[in-house]
């Protein structure tokens, strides 16, 4: 594993890019995705107390992923799958670079933290009144019933 060869290195810094837990916590972790990445965090926490210099960056939610076709799709099954009141932590992936240099130039600031990365947490209905205030239209989506469909049949959207 790469934290492993890091430490075996003895590299200045080691950046892993997570995500931001789907919960409170790291336990709320409930896909594979999010508890294999809890699991690789946990890991490079132990190596630190070996000599490795870790630093975790957790984004939000890419703002990109509401773009194209499967944009709409996304945009339907969140409107559909989540509560009204639920936010999403959005960034654009453009920061999260910009992140991660900061992250890599001033190394000794951030060695052993944990960073999430976030432009602000909307609901859906702010998402898609901000877009429509910036861009003068409706947020594309495919319609609800085919959202609601995808809700139905797919084990992986149902964790919405």
């Amino acid at each position: 594993m790469l934290a492993g060869l890091a430490l075996e290195f003895k590299l200045d810094a080691f950046v892993y890019s997570s995500t931001i837990p789907p919960g409170p916590d790291l336990d709320d972790a409930f896909d594979a995705s999010h508890r294999s990445k809890r699991e690789i965090e946990l890991y490079c926490k132990s190596l630190g107390e070996r000599g490795l210099n870790w630093t975790i960056v957790r984004p939000g939610f890419f703002m990109e992923n509401f773009d194209g076709f499967m944009g709409s799709l996304a945009v339907a099954i969140l409107s559909q799958g989540l509560r009204k009141e639920t936010d999403i932590a959005l960034v654009a992936s453009d920061d999260i670079g910009k992140v991660a240099a900061g992250v890599f130039q001033n190394h000794g600031r951030f060695t052993h933290k944990t960073v999430s990365i976030t432009g602000g947490c909307l609901s859906m209905n702010e998402i898609k009144s901000a877009y429509k205030d910036v861009l003068g239209k409706q947020m594309p989506s495919v319609p609800a019933v085919f959202a609601w469909l995808i809700l139905k049949l797919s084990s992986g959207a149902q964790h919405v």
